[in-house]
Formats: structure tokens, C-alpha cells, sequence
């Protein structure tokens, strides 16, 4: 999917110059986004900027979510929904915009907080954000699109004081505001 999504960028004329800021979310495994950055940092896709929010500080790519950065996200979000400054951008790129808009909304109406049951009387409950949704037969709708936007809002700001895309930007003549 990301891959699909680098080539519809690079076939549209207005981005296919433009620097790409890939953000992997990588709580599962920093072996695939290692793997998904391998694969965007391919000639036809460059210039490509694999975002790193390594914990540990290694440098391995991809952005590490915790309940923590999740709060972070939230308040991120809910400042930006509340003053009217994100929507939806009138160039988007995608397969499915229509769809991917109505799945996204879907998504922030259910994204809550919840309380996980101790797994035993020792250790105390849990409260957790998360717009995963039981859909029966031990499925569950996933949250994907909403912490797409929680993770690309929050590290925004990060991105932006980075001192490569600093470079970079002031290279082509841009104005950071």
C-alpha cells in the first residue's frame, strides 16, 4: 500500500520532484520498517526522508507509539480540529479518496479511551486510547488511518526543527513557518 502510494506521488507532476517524509509506525517490528524504508529509498522514489523516532536512539526508521505519545497525539489533534486549522487537502493523492475520507471520520468517531482488565487483582487497570472496534468472530476494525493522521500530526513539529529538512528547505528557498 505504501509503495502503491509512493508511485501515485511520483506519477503526479506536482510531487514528483518534491522531497517525501515517509512516517512507519513501527510498534510491531522495526525489521519491517527497516524493510519498508529499503524499499521507499528505491531511485525511482527518491528523494525520500525515512523518519526515525528510535526510542533507543539507533536510528532505526519508523516512529514507536505508546499509550504516552497517544495522549500527546490527542491533544495534538483535538487543538487542531477545535481551531479549524487541518482538513482535508484539495490535491490529495490516492486510489480511493472518497472512501478513505469516510473510513478516516469513521475512525476519529470511535477513537477513544478504554479500560483494559487487569490480568490479575495485583496490578491495576489500564486505560488505553484506541479505535479498534470487536466486529464479531474475533475480528476487530482496525485504526490505521486515525493513527496515521495522530502519528503525522504529532511529529509535524519534529520533523520541522529537523536539521535536514531545515537544509533541505532552505536549499529550495522555503519558508519555514
Amino acid at each position: 500500500m505504501v509503495i502503491g502510494h509512493l508511485q501515485g506521488l511520483r506519477r503526479d507532476p506536482r510531487y514528483r520532484e518534491s522531497y517525501l517524509v515517509l512516517i512507519i509506525e513501527s510498534n510491531y517490528s522495526f525489521v519491517n520498517s527497516s524493510y519498508l524504508a529499503r524499499m521507499a529509498k528505491k531511485p525511482e522514489y527518491e528523494p525520500v526522508i525515512v523518519y526515525s523516532k528510535d526510542p533507543k536512539d539507533r536510528g532505526r526508521p519508523g516512529v514507536w507509539t505508546t499509550n504516552q505519545s497517544k495522549e500527546v497525539s490527542v491533544d495534538v489533534l483535538q487543538k487542531l480540529l477545535s481551531s479549524d486549522n487541518i482538513h482535508f487537502a484539495d490535491n490529495m493523492v490516492g486510489k480511493n479518496l472518497e472512501r478513505d475520507k469516510k473510513e478516516l471520520l469513521q475512525q476519529l468517531r470511535v477513537f477513544r479511551r478504554e479500560s483494559k482488565e487487569p490480568p490479575n487483582v495485583f496490578t491495576e487497570r489500564k486505560q488505553v486510547l484506541t479505535g479498534k472496534v470487536a466486529t464479531g468472530s474475533n475480528g476487530y476494525k482496525k485504526d490505521d488511518l486515525c493513527m496515521s493522521l495522530l502519528i503525522g500530526v504529532s511529529t509535524t513539529e519534529d520533523i520541522r526543527r529537523d536539521n535536514l529538512f531545515i537544509f533541505l528547505s532552505n536549499s529550495r528557498g522555503l519558508t519555514l513557518t
